[in-house]
């Protein structure tokens, strides 16, 4: 779960000017939604299996 927020928080200080989020216009709100959704997802089978 840590990983994916270090690359949730790399992904917001990229400055690229062909990056693939910004081709597509939900593509960077996609990204971070996903990575909420692992992060989510993650927490709840760590949870499920008493790791927290």
């Amino acid at each position: 779960m840590i990983n994916v927020r270090r690359r949730q928080r790399g992904a917001r200080g990229s400055r690229y000017s062909r990056h693939p989020g910004t081709l597509w216009m939900l593509g960077y709100p996609f990204a971070v939604a996903l990575m909420g959704v692992v992060c989510l997802a993650l927490y709840l089978v760590f949870k499920r299996r008493d790791w927290l």
